[in-house]
């Protein structure tokens, strides 16, 4: 009878221990399994994690390169626009710079400087060549006046008016100086002396605007 009970108890011990082994490798094996589930769910995020970061490095580039682009094809357009500037200032100042260059061939047989002889015939070389360059004053003038606004026709009409003026008034103070003034400051008589004067004045003051006037129609050409 104790054998029995001896033996019983010995079994009941070997299927707790058994039981107990089971219930150890269950443990582990739920504890493995919870291991790879959470490796695999870390890996997973962190997989998504640098896909998600390459996709958003791919896309900056993609905008870089776009950007880069845009600005290569706006530097393109630019450049072909100065281009396009400079060869319509190219091809308008030829024309323009031929215009000037006529005139000054055209008026190159005039003789406007060095003047010989006598009182008179100093006075009369310089009207001749004052009448020669006042024609030349007057087609440029015209030639303007067909090309500008009417706003700047109304600018050249008053500038040209205040030339006049500015003439008369040029002449005036050579005369006070070269004939001298009384107590009155009234101009005192000095002959013929001042004849050529005047006129070289005149004639002087009438080549220098003509080339003026040939040069702003110049630039007004160039800016069309």
């Amino acid at each position: 009878m104790n054998g029995e009970n001896k033996k019983s108890k010995e079994n009941r011990k070997r299927e707790e221990n058994k039981k107990s082994i089971i219930t150890s490798v269950f443990a582990v094996i739920i504890l493995i399994g919870v291991f790879l589930i959470y490796s695999s769910y870390s890996k997973m995020q962190r997989l998504q994690a640098e896909l998600k970061l390459q996709e958003e490095k791919a896309k900056m580039e993609k905008q870089a390169k776009e950007n880069e682009q845009k600005q290569a094809e706006a530097q393109q357009n630019l450049q072909k626009d100065i281009q396009k500037i400079e060869e319509t200032v190219a091809n308008a100042v030829p024309q323009q710079t031929n215009y000037e260059e006529e005139l000054m061939k055209r008026m190159s047989s005039v003789k406007d400087t060095d003047f010989e002889g006598s009182t008179a015939e100093i006075a009369e070389q310089a009207e001749k060549a004052r009448k020669a360059w006042d024609d030349e004053l007057n087609k440029v003038y015209k030639l303007l006046m067909s090309e500008i606004s009417g706003e700047q026709k109304a600018k050249l009409q008053n500038s040209e008016k205040e030339w006049i003026k500015n003439i008369e008034k040029e002449i005036e103070k050579i005369l006070d100086e070269e004939c001298g003034l009384d107590e009155k400051g009234k101009r005192m008589t000095c002959g013929t002396v001042v004849v050529p004067i005047e006129a070289g004045t005149r004639m002087e003051r009438t080549k220098e605007r003509a080339i003026q006037l040939a040069k702003k129609c110049m630039m007004k050409f160039i800016k069309k």
